[in-house]
């Protein structure tokens, strides 16, 4: 599966950087990949959500909010 990569944010005082990215198929889905960058990086994926799905557009945009406001403040 290809991937399109939306966003990607690095916060060089925790050392973290994350990425949004959505399957080329749909465009309707969205996972956060959040990436540790310590002496063996860690990383870990979100569930992937999806527009179709209750709630998960809500989500995106309250961690989008969170990815803005750690931008405004790092």
């Amino acid at each position: 599966m290809s991937v399109s990569l939306i966003l990607l944010l690095e916060i060089k005082s925790q050392r973290i950087a994350w990425a949004l990215i959505t399957p080329l198929s749909s465009g309707r889905e969205f996972q956060f990949i959040k990436l540790s960058k310590q002496s063996i990086p860690k990383y870990a994926l979100s569930y992937t959500l999806s527009l179709n799905r209750g709630d998960d557009l809500h989500t995106v945009v309250k961690v989008l909010k969170q990815l803005a406001y750690l931008i405004r403040n790092s």
